[in-house]
């Protein structure tokens, strides 16, 4: 049996990982003290580095080939697994915009606030005067959080169809 697209994406994971722990070795071999050899040779760490990158490169072309060529059909419409990553993608950076956004509980709200200024006729004097501010919010904090929740749960359904299918797709022969 082949290797699916989930337990390939684990790999890229685990390659991922040995490159980064090849790349703090290579660090620490490049220079030494004559009379005090590095545990690992530089000149292999890059010679494994060089091939762990080649079988990553190989992998996320053959999940990318994978995922350009799977069509999923969801709610009536045909989808690449290509077209379902990124939206996902784009659907957690805008989860994470609106997350953000400072928000107020209703559409508008006044505020009145009071202070004293200079009389414009005389320095000397301080007037009462009243300022009376309205702010106005196009996504009010009720509004904010159902938003969030749809967007949530078309991200779940999403990711979930993503999950299934990659559990399910080979991936293309290198």
């Amino acid at each position: 049996m082949g290797l699916t697209i989930s337990l390939g994406l684990r790999k890229v994971k685990d390659l991922k990982n040995k490159i980064s722990e090849c790349d703090a070795r290579i660090r620490t071999s490049v220079m030494w003290d004559a009379e005090n050899e590095p545990v690992w040779s530089f000149k292999d760490l890059i010679e494994q580095r060089s091939q762990l990158i080649d079988e990553l490169c190989t992998l996320k072309a053959r999940i990318a080939k994978a995922n350009a060529l799977c069509v999923v059909e969801l709610e009536g419409e045909d989808w690449t697994l290509a077209e379902l990553v990124a939206v996902l993608a784009e659907l957690k950076g805008e989860i994470a915009l609106i997350s953000g956004l400072r928000t107020q509980d209703q559409e508008k709200r006044t505020e009145t606030s009071k202070s004293w200024e200079p009389d414009e006729h005389d320095y000397s004097k301080r007037v009462k005067v009243e300022t009376t501010t309205v702010t106005c919010c196009a996504l009010p904090t009720r509004t904010k959080a159902e938003l969030i929740e749809k967007l949530k749960a078309k991200f779940a359904m999403l990711n979930e169809t993503v999950e299934v299918v990659n559990h399910q797709t080979q991936l293309p022969v290198a």
